[in-house]
């Protein structure tokens, strides 16, 4: 089974204790206060879409990419309920194709914690090298400060600062709660990070 299937497989069989099916509650934040504004932006590890879909209403002109054609399939019938276009993608983080011009705006609510334990090297040259030059990356990954079984990988802060220092300048960050899953009412540790290119 390769990664693509297992993926795949997960979204078939609901097997998707992150999707909340509501906009990142973080993501909002920095939204609302008009730290970002519209732009040119890549969502890595969309998903069911709901983070994309709420960018693509207010707005942004969104690329979403996941791993999963499943996932993208439901990106697409979400966004085409929504009333709104986001140019969809299934592909690997780590080899992602020709996505033209850089962006503005990334936003990886879980992708990175996940693909660093493959190749963490990897995954941050492929998010900083489509970044245009004053562009910014807002991550949040799990929080080693808790423990997190089950739950979403961990990351020590100093971990998380190491992983982007040669490619990325971190403006802020700041631990934060994922939100909740219907059904569970845990919410795991979380970091969130706003970088910008070096």
């Amino acid at each position: 089974m390769t990664l693509h299937d297992d993926w795949d497989t997960r979204y078939r069989d609901g097997n998707t204790p992150w999707d909340t099916n509501h906009p990142s509650t973080q993501l909002r934040r920095v939204v609302e206060s008009g730290e970002v504004t519209p732009c040119r932006t890549l969502e890595l590890g969309c998903g069911t879409g709901t983070n994309a879909v709420y960018l693509a209403r207010l707005g942004f002109d969104v690329t979403a990419v996941d791993i999963s054609g499943r996932a993208i399939e439901m990106t697409r019938r979400k966004a085409a309920a929504a009333g709104v276009a986001c140019r969809l993608i299934t592909a690997d983080v780590l080899d992602l194709p020709d996505l033209g011009a850089p962006f503005e705006f990334i936003f990886d609510r879980g992708c990175f914690h996940v693909v660093r334990r493959n190749d963490e090297t990897g995954v941050v040259r492929a998010i900083a090298s489509r970044l245009g030059s004053s562009g910014r990356l807002l991550v949040m990954t799990g929080n080693a400060d808790e423990p997190s079984d089950p739950g979403p990988p961990v990351l020590t802060e100093q971990e998380l600062r190491d992983a982007f220092a040669d490619e990325l300048r971190m403006e802020w960050l700041r631990a934060c709660r994922f939100d909740k899953v219907a059904g569970d009412d845990t919410e795991p540790l979380a970091w969130i990070a706003m970088m910008r290119k070096a």
